[in-house]
């Protein structure tokens, strides 16, 4: 009997749906651009009144695709970029600490306990000129003193965080962006709360978007914890 997959939950379960949405992106539009009626057309009196265009459908239809597009790149930041970028700093840290303390003993010396086992280059032999070996290992022992000191000051920099595997990411960018276009188009604050007429705008436009799956009362819960 073929062993079952197991479930994907929180942030991978987010990224393969970002992978997703940029996908589509990359194809064509988020909104069926082509659809007669969408959910957010019912809206367009209250949030594209402060336009000057003629066709305001038009209008509030290319500003939710223009927003959708902005909150899947964001996203993708979040839960892939940065995450990766992350990744690679640490491993790149623990490579030059590892190189740091393979070569500490060296660190520790003087360069002329290193200088005399080198014969300095007859005169005119290197394009730079004659130079004394024992310059090149004062100057080679200087370089790695300042890359440890480099590399101390790094870590003492603050570490950033790793997502919390139930924070919805595309949820959260996506309620605040519309907030600000909320705000942008009717000159007031969204309004908090998990119920309402912003609320059911942001039901709308998930749902035109063709968005995950965001669970029942999901953008409610964001909407009402935006910030003043």
């Amino acid at each position: 009997m073929a062993k079952r997959a197991a479930p994907k939950h929180g942030l991978q379960q987010q990224r393969e749906e970002i992978d997703g949405l940029l996908d589509r992106m990359a194809s064509g539009s988020l909104l069926d651009i082509t659809a007669d009626d969408l959910a957010i057309d019912r809206f367009t009196k209250v949030l594209a009144k402060r336009t000057t265009s003629r066709d305001r459908t038009r209008f509030l239809r290319s500003e939710v695709e223009r927003i959708g597009r902005e909150v899947v790149r964001a996203a993708a930041l979040f839960l892939k970029t940065m995450p990766a970028e992350k990744a690679l700093a640490d491993s790149a840290l623990e490579d030059i600490k590892r190189a740091d303390q393979q070569t500490d003993w060296i660190v520790r010396r003087d360069a002329r306990d290193f200088a005399p086992a080198f014969i300095a280059p007859a005169s005119g032999e290197w394009d730079d000129g004659w130079i004394a070996p024992s310059s090149v290992w004062e100057q080679l022992l200087h370089h790695m003193r300042a890359a440890r000191a480099c590399r101390e000051k790094i870590e003492r920099f603050a570490r950033s965080e790793p997502l919390p595997s139930n924070f919805k990411v595309l949820t959260s960018v996506f309620v605040a962006q519309m907030a600000q276009f909320y705000e942008h188009e009717t000159g007031k604050p969204a309004p908090k709360g998990r119920t309402g007429p912003f609320v059911d705008f942001l039901d709308a436009a998930w749902t035109d978007l063709s968005f995950p799956q965001s669970g029942e009362g999901a953008l409610g819960n964001v909407a009402e914890n935006l910030p003043r």
